[in-house]
């Protein structure tokens, strides 16, 4: 089976590590994985790439595509010949993009509305990362919730000390981690930011990470007291996963399937987008770290089938399907 990732990125090192891990657990399971980056930014560089794609597929014979978000499933959709097509959602492609209050902005709900379309009429099977990410307009025999998986070898529990030490971070301060890019709109970095200052604890630090190599995180989630999501939306946060699979303590809004997936798991917190409420759910976590050390999330990622390993067997399974 040999299977053609389209995805976003310049070059097949700038590729997003969600996709590329995705990718490597395929491999591990036997399936050849090639990569078509779209490159480039801008309308104009996802145009010039449906002609670039039509000239592969010429040459190369694939079991299937697999696109990853919706602007790389129309390009896919408009370069293929009788290529079977898998088109996974993430999140915003789905769920509409959000403005800086948390309402889905007009072109964010239209780009929404043209994916929904193009997955009920057009593709042959439809990935999305949740059950709230299923729509009405959806096809339910070609649409698979199967949330992005988590490498359990590499996020994995680790002595503090020595987290603490790899990141140079005080042992004597208790850090909360924000692991999103602070000017996404939807990701509502000021909320995090206004309930940490709130506290008025000076032994308490906020750290936003973005951009930092995957080797590196599972060091971030094992020194941190807790991480926090304030997340508008979310199709299946993979920070939430990752820190649970290290048994970090997890502070969450209800989205996408946090609430699912830390379910009954002491020293998660699902809150309202609410200042107090996040407050609050961030001293109790730190208590948590303190008393208890560290949660049960990893037996918890186990249980609900999310490491790497069996989500890559469901989305062969996707290929396997299509293929008949």
């Amino acid at each position: 089976m040999r299977v053609l990732f389209v995805c976003s990125g310049n070059s097949r090192q700038s590729i997003s590590p969600i996709v590329a891990a995705q990718g490597l657990s395929v491999e591990k399971a036997g399936v050849t994985v090639d990569y078509f980056p779209i490159g480039g930014k801008g309308t104009f560089s996802y145009i010039r790439a449906v002609k670039r794609l039509r000239g592969l597929l010429r040459k190369e014979n694939y079991t299937c595509l697999h696109a990853h978000y919706g602007l790389c499933g129309i390009v896919a959709l408009l370069a293929r010949r009788k290529h079977k097509l898998v088109v996974s959602f993430m999140g915003d492609d789905i769920l509409g993009s959000r403005t800086g209050r948390g309402r889905v902005s007009g072109p964010g709900r239209l780009m929404a509305r043209l994916n929904a379309f193009l997955s009920s009429c057009c593709y042959e099977h439809t990935i999305v990362k949740s059950a709230g990410m299923v729509l009405h307009s959806m096809k339910p025999e070609s649409v698979s919730v199967i949330p992005n998986g988590v490498d359990t070898e590499l996020f994995r529990p680790m002595s503090r000390s020595e987290a603490l030490a790899l990141t140079g971070w005080e042992p004597g301060t208790r850090h909360i981690v924000f692991v999103s890019d602070p000017s996404r709109s939807e990701k509502n970095y000021q909320l995090a930011r206004s309930a940490v200052d709130s506290l008025g604890r000076t032994d308490i630090k906020l750290h936003a990470i973005h951009g930092r190599d995957q080797v590196q995180m599972p060091f971030v989630y094992n020194a941190a007291d807790a991480l926090l999501l304030t997340s508008f939306h979310e199709g299946s946060a993979n920070a939430v996963k990752e820190a649970m699979a290290c048994n970090c303590p997890v502070i969450s809004t209800d989205t996408g399937d946090a609430s699912w997936v830390t379910a009954d798991t002491v020293g998660c917190f699902i809150v309202p987008p609410d200042l107090s409420a996040v407050a609050g759910s961030i001293v109790s976590a730190v208590q948590f770290r303190i008393t208890k050390g560290l949660t049960e999330g990893r037996s918890r990622i186990f249980s609900l089938g999310l490491d790497s390993v069996s989500t890559a067997g469901r989305i062969i399974s996707v290929y396997q399907r299509i293929g008949k």
